[in-house]
């Protein structure tokens, strides 16, 4: 009786070990990554990045540019961003090979801006501050230098195909002439769920998911058609900077040419991240052009100087606004206490109840009055503002 008891437990674990081997299915890993999705509302990062290029003469890595960098994220891809960007990198046409620029750039919703704060030769820099508005977003290289499209949340914000990567699992699960498969594997001793696209029976991406840390992105490769590995990002740390969500800290990608001969290593490393802050602002998207800024709006076609006095009149109405904003709240504060007297506590009524006022709609009704046409003397302030600072 102990010899089938053994034989039956020894089953029993090599059943269990079998199925923990089988693949997961990928209706069940999308739906674990749209929940990893969810959790990040809006991330701030202080990374630092550096670029080499491959030297086949020497056979070794080459100083490419370095740089610091803070980000701005929503939380989402295609959505608002900024960077704040110091950087020494490669300059064509001068005496050093290389140029230390310091630039913002941000998308709003609506358009992106770029203001360059210093730019040129190290030792005889431009300060002049230069601006530019154009239309669409772009991410590029700043995307890996904040760790962005080196995560679960932006792995597949990229131009204008910008998406979450659970939608983009799910639609090139149907596009003809594409498969998509699981597997299981190891990065770096890391237990891995593997994700391999193939085009024609070829791989042609594979995406490595650890399971233990919310299927944060560990690991990812781009293949050619020879099966040559042309891209290769590798996750080497990451943080928990809140309960379920995993954001990288250190990365390394490397760029190769189609034979499979080196050509550019990106090294990414973050010092801070807060992840979902109660006191994110998207007021942070906005670009605030300094005063001598020549700005080049591309989508209204028009370039314009921003004045001190331009800038002054900026901040008055910004605390106009900021004094109506805080008379509104006021005055509907005391409406609601007038209009209480009497009635019972509103969470015994239904919201859609109409409040019932009694003898304070002439004081009430005036404040209104003053308060649009405060409004209005903002609004036609702007205007004036607007109308003389843009030239064509």
């Amino acid at each position: 009786m102990k010899t089938w008891g053994l034989i039956i437990v020894l089953l029993a674990v090599a059943g269990d070990a079998a199925r923990a081997q089988q693949p997961m299915p990928m209706t069940m890993l999308s739906d674990h990554i749209k929940s990893a999705e969810k959790t990040l509302l809006n991330v701030q990062v202080h990374s630092s990045y550096t670029a080499e290029e491959w030297d086949p003469k020497t056979s070794e890595w080459t100083d490419a540019g370095h740089g610091q960098m803070m980000a701005w994220f929503v939380g989402r891809p295609g959505s608002k961003v900024r960077f704040d960007t110091d950087e020494v990198g490669r300059w064509v046409g001068g005496k050093v090979p290389f140029s230390h620029d310091v630039f913002v750039d941000t998308y709003n919703g609506r358009a992106k801006s770029v203001l360059v704060k210093k730019s040129g030769n190290p030792e005889h820099p431009d300060l002049t501050p230069r601006g530019k508005v154009q239309a669409g977003r772009q991410v590029g290289f700043n995307g890996f230098a904040s760790g962005w499209i080196n995560s679960i949340y932006g792995a597949r914000d990229e131009g204008k195909e910008s998406q979450k990567l659970s939608e983009y699992f799910e639609k090139i699960s149907q596009l003809p002439g594409l498969a998509v498969a699981t597997s299981t594997s190891t990065v770096n001793s890391v237990p891995c769920v593997v994700v391999t696209v193939s085009k024609a029976g070829n791989p042609r991406e594979k995406w490595y998911f650890d399971p233990q840390r919310a299927y944060a992105l560990v690991s990812k490769q781009k293949l050619n058609e020879q099966q040559v590995v042309t891209n290769e990002l590798v996750v080497e740390q990451m943080v928990e900077a809140s309960p379920g969500i995993f954001y990288p800290t250190r990365c390394t990608r490397i760029d190769r040419k189609e034979d499979g001969t080196p050509w550019r290593r990106l090294k990414y490393n973050a010092t801070e991240v807060t992840v979902n802050s109660p006191s994110f602002s998207e007021d942070i998207f906005e670009m605030r052009w300094p005063a001598g800024t020549v700005v080049h709006d591309t989508v209204l076609d028009i370039t314009f100087v921003v004045s001190d006095t331009e800038e002054e009149l900026r901040k008055t109405i910004e605390t106009q606004l900021v004094d109506v904003s805080a008379l509104i709240e006021s005055t509907a504060s005391e409406a609601a206490t007038q209009n209480s007297i009497g009635t019972t506590h509103p969470s015994s009524q239904p919201s859609t109840q109409p409040v019932h006022r009694v003898g304070n709609e002439q004081r009430i009704h005036g404040s209104y009055l003053w308060i649009v046409g405060a409004v209005i003397l903002v609004a036609g302030t702007t205007a004036v503002l607007l109308k003389r600072r843009r030239c064509k």
